[in-house]
C-alpha cells in the first residue's frame, strides 16, 4: 500500500492543531515528561545529582587545576595525584586530566562533571555493559571500546543513548534484574534490584502507559475540538479501561525483544507505530486486532513515518548550532565546555516549550490519515475504528448522529470546541460547550473543618515520605528513612500542602496566579528549612548542587515546578477527594484518628529536636559535601568549602 500523504501537510496540520490549544498541549507533554519519562532528552538540561559524583562537588576549581598540573609538571600517575592531595577518588582525578586535555584549564569548575551524566550502575547503558561484560568475561568492554574510539567522549555516548533509550528504561531494568542472579551481589542487594525492577515495571504499567494512552487520546480530540480538556488525559483511569494495559504491554516486550537483532527492532517499531492511537480510539478492541491495524495501516508508510521523525531533528539541528556559536561568541574559544550545555539548555527549553506537542500532533495528524485510508479500504477489523466524532471532518451530513448532549448534524458538532460523543466503557461524559456547562465532580470552593485539614497534612506528609523513600531505593539501591523525624512522614510535604489549600483556596478560579504562588512560596519555605538545619542541626537533607538553576544548592527550577504542580494537585484534586472520603468516617471516630496522629508526630517532634534522624543516607551525605577541610591540603583548604 503505497503511502499518499505528504509530511509538510501532516506538519502544518499540526501546527495548527497545538497552536490553537497551545497551554493545554502544553501542560499534557509536561506531565509526559516529568511523570511518564516520556520524550527523552527534554530534560537533560536539568542537572540529576550522583552521589558518584560527590568528589566534583567539594573540590574546588583551584584545586582540581592544581592537582592536573602537578600530575603534567611533576609526572605524577593519577594514583599518587590522589594520595598526595587526599582527594581518595582517583577515578575523579582521571576524570579531572581528561576535561583539562579536551576544555581547558577553565572547564575545572564544581559542576562541570555532574551536569548531565546519568553515568550510574542501574543506567540502560551500564546495564548493556555489565551484560556484554558477563558474556565476554572483560571488564566494560562496550565503554572501553567506545573510549578508544570516540578519544574519551564515551561518556557523551552513554549519555545520548541513555536519553534515546529513556522510555525504554523498565525493559533494561528487568535485564538488570535479570543479571543480578549472576553476580556477586549479596542476596540482600538481589531482592532490592528485584524490587526495584519490579516496581518500575508496575509504574510503566499503571502509571506511564495509560498515560500514553490518554496523551494520544487527548491529541485526538484536540486535533477537531479546540478547548479539548487536560483531563481527558485520564480516560483511562476514571472509566477504567485495564484491557488496552495488556496490549500495550506485549507491544513493549515483543518490541524489546526484536531490538536484539537491531534492524527487527526498528522495523517492529513502526510496524506498531499507531497501536496506541488505536487504543485510545478503541479501548475495548481486541489485542490480535490492534496489532493487525496498525500493520496494515503501516503498511507502505513506514519509511515515510520514519522521515517525518527525521524532520524534527532537522528542527533541533539549528536550534543545537545556534546554541553553541552563541555561547562561543559570547563567552570565548576558552569556555567552550559551557556551549554544550547552553545547547542542551536550550533544545530542552525548545522541547518542552512547543517540540514535544509537535510531534504527537503531528503523529495524532498521521493516524487520522490513515484511518481514513484504512476505512475507506475496508482492510480488515477496520469496523473497530468505530469513534466517527474524532474526525468530525468525514460525518455525513445527511443524518443526525448521537452525541452525548442529545442528536446532532455534522455542522454543530464541527462547531463544538469538545468532544461530545461516549466513552467505549458504556459511561457518558458530560462535555459542556461552554464554560458553565462544564461539570465539576469536586468542588474545590469548599470550606473545610478543622479535621480534613488534620487528615490533609498527614497524608500529604505520609506521600511525600514515601515518594521519598522509593525515590531513593531506585537510585541508591538502599531502603533509607528519609526526613529529620523518625515516623513515617515528611512534615515540610504537609506543611506545604495544607498551606497550600488553606491560603490559596479563595484564587482557585485563577490556576496561573495558583501556580506562580506555590512556586514562590514553597521555594522560600524550602530554602529557610533547608538553611535552618543547615546552619542551626548542622544536617543537610536535600542538596541541590549541579541542578540546573539551583541556588545555594537549598532549592532549584526543577524542584520548583514540581512543587507548583503537586501543590495545584493538592487544591484541586487532592483535598476535596480527602474531605470527602473523611465525611464518610463517624465524627467520633475521625477526631480519636486525628487526636492520636497529632499526639504521635508531637512527640516524634520532641524527641527528633534532641535526637533527629542520623540515619545512613543523611549526615554522611551531609559530611560528604561540607565537612571536607581534612580531606584537603592545608593550603588550600580555606578555599575548599564553598560550594555554588
Amino acid at each position: 500500500m503505497k503511502a499518499d500523504w505528504k509530511i509538510g501537510a501532516i506538519l502544518r496540520a499540526a501546527c495548527r492543531s497545538v497552536r490553537r490549544n497551545f497551554v493545554s498541549c502544553l501542560a499534557v507533554c509536561f506531565v509526559m515528561v516529568f511523570i511518564a519519562g516520556q520524550y527523552g532528552g527534554s530534560t537533560q538540561f536539568i542537572a540529576s545529582y550522583d552521589m558518584q559524583n560527590v568528589t566534583n562537588l567539594r573540590v574546588d576549581a583551584t584545586t582540581k587545576r592544581e592537582v592536573v598540573e602537578a600530575v603534567k609538571a611533576q609526572g605524577l600517575t593519577p594514583e599518587e595525584a590522589s594520595d598526595q592531595f587526599n582527594i581518595n577518588d582517583v577515578a575523579a582525578v582521571k576524570s579531572w586530566i581528561n576535561t583539562y586535555d579536551e576544555y581547558g584549564e577553565n572547564s575545572l569548575n564544581a559542576k562541570e562533571l555532574t551536569f548531565f551524566h546519568s553515568g550510574n550502575e542501574s543506567s540502560n547503558w551500564a546495564i548493556i555493559d555489565n551484560t556484554v561484560s558477563l558474556i565476554s568475561g572483560k571488564q566494560r568492554p562496550i565503554t572501553a571500546f567506545v573510549s578508544e574510539q570516540t578519544r574519551r567522549h564515551d561518556q557523551q555516548v552513554s549519555d545520548s543513548f541513555d536519553m534515546i533509550t529513556k522510555e525504554y528504561s523498565p525493559h533494561f531494568q528487568v535485564l538488570n534484574a535479570f543479571l543480578a542472579f549472576f553476580t556477586d551481589m549479596s542476596g540482600w542487594d538481589i531482592v532490592v534490584t528485584i524490587a526495584t525492577s519490579l516496581f518500575s515495571v508496575l509504574v510503566a504499567v499503571f502509571v506511564a502507559d495509560t498515560l500514553l494512552l490518554g496523551e494520544r487520546r487527548f491529541f485526538l480530540e484536540n486535533r477537531a475540538y479546540r478547548r479539548t480538556a487536560i483531563g481527558r488525559m485520564g480516560f483511562i483511569f476514571k472509566e477504567r479501561f485495564f484491557k488496552p494495559l495488556k496490549t500495550i504491554v506485549l507491544m513493549h516486550v515483543l518490541r524489546g525483544l526484536w531490538f536484539f537483532t537491531v534492524v527487527g527492532g526498528i522495523y517492529k517499531t513502526y510496524e506498531y507505530y499507531m497501536i496506541p492511537f488505536i487504543l485510545a480510539e478503541n479501548p475495548n478492541i481486541g489485542t490480535k486486532q490492534a496489532f493487525a491495524l496498525s500493520k496494515q495501516m503501516m503498511k507502505g508508510s513506514k519509511f515515510r513515518t520514519f522521515l517525518l521523525n527525521a524532520s524534527f531533528w532537522l528542527i533541533e539541528l539549528p536550534i543545537v548550532v545556534g546554541a553553541v556559536l552563541i555561547s562561543l561568541f559570547i563567552m570565548g574559544e576558552d569556555y567552550k565546555f559551557i556551549s554544550g550545555i547552553f545547547a542542551y539548555l536550550c533544545l530542552g527549553v525548545a522541547r518542552i516549550g512547543f517540540l514535544n506537542a509537535f510531534k504527537t500532533a503531528a503523529d495524532a495528524e498521521l493516524y487520522i490519515v490513515l484511518r481514513r485510508r484504512a476505512i475507506a479500504d475496508q482492510i480488515e477489523y477496520y469496523e473497530e475504528l468505530n469513534d466517527c466524532l474524532l474526525d468530525p471532518e468525514t460525518l455525513s451530513e445527511e443524518h443526525e448522529h448521537q452525541t452525548n448532549i442529545g442528536p446532532m448534524d455534522a455542522y454543530s458538532i464541527r462547531a463544538l470546541d469538545r468532544y461530545p460523543g461516549s466513552d467505549q466503557h458504556g459511561q457518558t461524559e458530560y462535555i459542556g460547550i461552554t464554560k458553565k456547562q462544564i461539570l465539576i465532580k469536586h468542588d474545590y470552593h469548599r470550606s473545610y473543618p478543622l479535621t480534613s485539614y488534620v487528615l490533609m497534612f498527614f497524608s500529604f506528609a505520609m506521600i511525600g515520605w514515601m515518594w521519598e523513600v522509593v525515590i531513593h531505593v531506585i537510585e541508591d539501591g538502599e531502603l533509607i528513612n528519609r526526613g529529620s523525624l523518625h515516623g513515617p512522614w515528611l512534615p515540610i510535604y504537609g506543611i506545604g500542602g495544607t498551606a497550600a489549600v488553606i491560603c490559596l483556596r479563595k484564587l482557585s478560579d485563577s490556576p496561573a496566579a495558583v501556580f506562580s504562588l506555590i512556586v514562590i512560596f514553597s521555594g522560600l519555605f524550602e530554602y529557610f528549612t533547608s538553611w535552618y538545619f543547615d546552619t542551626q542541626k548542622g544536617l543537610q537533607y536535600w542538596n541541590y548542587n549541579g541542578y540546573f538553576m539551583n541556588v545555594n544548592g537549598r532549592i532549584c527550577f526543577e524542584g520548583l515546578l514540581v512543587f507548583g504542580f503537586l501543590g495545584m494537585g493538592c487544591i484541586y484534586l487532592f483535598a476535596p477527594v480527602i474531605d470527602d472520603i473523611a465525611k464518610k468516617i463517624p465524627v467520633k471516630v475521625k477526631r480519636g484518628v486525628c487526636i492520636a496522629l497529632v499526639t504521635v508526630i508531637i512527640a516524634d517532634a520532641i524527641y527528633s529536636h534532641f535526637e533527629p534522624n542520623k540515619g545512613k543516607g543523611i549526615t554522611d551525605y551531609a559530611a560528604t559535601v561540607f565537612d571536607c577541610s581534612d580531606l584537603l591540603p592545608e593550603a588550600v583548604s580555606d578555599n575548599t568549602l564553598s560550594l555554588y
